[in-house]
């Protein structure tokens, strides 16, 4: 039984700030503003420099899924989808160790606060190109306390396609969407792909069209005296409908 002094004790205690009770919520933004000035200011973090610390290139991962085919516009050598973009890479500056900052092992941030390679789909039509108009816009970038980072982007993407129709109307065309840095030769980077197949939920049809088949594959588009620089295409095979030349 507690004595009458304990009891009003722990009254006043509950009644004023001397109790302080564990709020979840204020504990997470608590740790989460330690983290970052740990990840940005402790560790010096320097977005402009790519995390490259020995002789291997830094491994770029690009994952692909064509969500739907606009337009196929064959006067002007066009091809128009709704394309995304997945994006995976190590940085060895965003590592912790997660008992430091309350167990949380995953953050999401701004991207312009981090270090991304510098892709470009190098045979676009646009005066902005798509991946470099999401490049600052896109959804907060997820960051692992491995110093693992992904991010993924959907963007309406113009290309370039030689159109072929002698066969018309049992034409197919070929199309591709090629995406490579400017900046970073294999030396420094390794563009690559996730995996080489496209699965089935990224077949979807025009009115005119039917996407068929897509490949992907990988090629050294040139090389200079800096160095190689390898480029992931998109090949896409679309077949006309017999059903809209009648």
């Amino acid at each position: 039984m507690l004595c009458p002094l304990l009891i009003v004790a722990l009254i006043h205690c509950m009644s004023t700030s001397m109790c302080h009770c564990y709020d979840p919520e204020e504990s997470f933004i608590r740790n989460h503003s330690l983290l970052e000035k740990f990840i940005f200011e402790k560790n010096d973090y320097d977005k402009r420099l790519i995390p490259k610390m020995t002789s291997k290139a830094v491994d770029v991962f690009m994952d692909v899924r064509i969500r739907s085919v606009l337009d196929v516009d064959e006067k002007n050598q066009i091809l128009i989808t709704t394309t995304s973009f997945r994006l995976r890479w190590e940085d060895f500056r965003l590592k912790w160790n997660p008992k430091d900052f309350g167990g949380i092992s995953l953050i999401k941030l701004d991207p312009t606060r981090i270090w991304r390679p510098d892709l470009l789909i190098q045979n676009e039509v646009s005066d902005i190109p798509a991946l470099l108009r999401t490049r600052d816009t896109s959804t907060m970038i997820n960051i692992f306390n491995t110093g693992s980072v992904s991010t993924t982007a959907l963007v309406k993407v113009v290309t370039t396609c030689n159109i072929d129709t002698a066969l018309f109307p049992l034409d197919t065309q070929w199309c591709d969407i090629s995406v490579g840095s400017w900046a970073y030769p294999y030396a420094y980077m390794n563009l690559q792909w996730f995996k080489r197949n496209v699965s089935d939920d990224s077949k979807y049809d025009t009115s005119e069209w039917s996407l068929k088949e897509v490949i992907m594959k990988k090629v050294n588009i040139y090389e200079d005296p800096s160095g190689t620089y390898p480029t992931l295409v998109v090949q896409i095979l679309l077949t006309r409908k017999m059903s809209f030349t009648a």
